[in-house]
């Protein structure tokens, strides 16, 4: 066993000797302890280099994690928003269709269908949530919606 100075702390290591030595120490266990050392020298070296920053990184630091999740919620809102705008207005447009042009309840499960079919990753579009975007559309006029869409529905 030899140690060496690293930093001025001594850490043991295994000396290194032919592939298996008399010690018995074969090549990975001197490979690891060559890897443990590595580690070891590079933790050191960072936490040199963190002590070095300062009362200053931290305030930094925690002013980008309150910037980041301050745009988080931003976008989840966006997002929210745009989703109850699109239901009421696919809801608005069954209706209308369903008025004007005489469609049944089986165009519903043909659209839900055909949505499924040509976005295979989305989720939503079900017959039962098509008919309840309708139901939504029919209970409420888009100024209403308007006011809705900006509300967070998170718990």
């Amino acid at each position: 066993m030899v140690r060496r100075q690293c930093d001025r702390t001594w850490i043991p290591t295994i000396e290194p000797i032919g592939s298996d030595g008399p010690d018995g120490i074969g090549y990975d266990q001197r490979r690891m302890a060559d890897v443990r050392l590595k580690r070891y020298l590079t933790e050191q070296r960072m936490a040199g280099s963190l002590a070095q920053l300062g009362e200053d990184y931290d305030g930094f630091l925690q002013g980008l994690k309150d910037r980041i999740r301050a745009a988080q919620v931003k976008a989840a809102l966006s997002v929210n928003r745009e989703l109850v705008l699109l239901y009421w207005h696919i809801g608005q447009d069954i209706l209308q269709r369903q008025a004007r042009q005489g469609w049944g309840a089986r165009v519903i499960d043909r659209l839900a269908k055909d949505l499924k079919r040509d976005f295979p990753d989305m989720t939503g579009f079900s017959a039962r949530n098509l008919k309840y975007m309708r139901t939504f559309a029919d209970a409420y006029d888009e100024a209403e919606v308007q006011v809705m869409a900006q509300i967070p529905w998170g718990h």
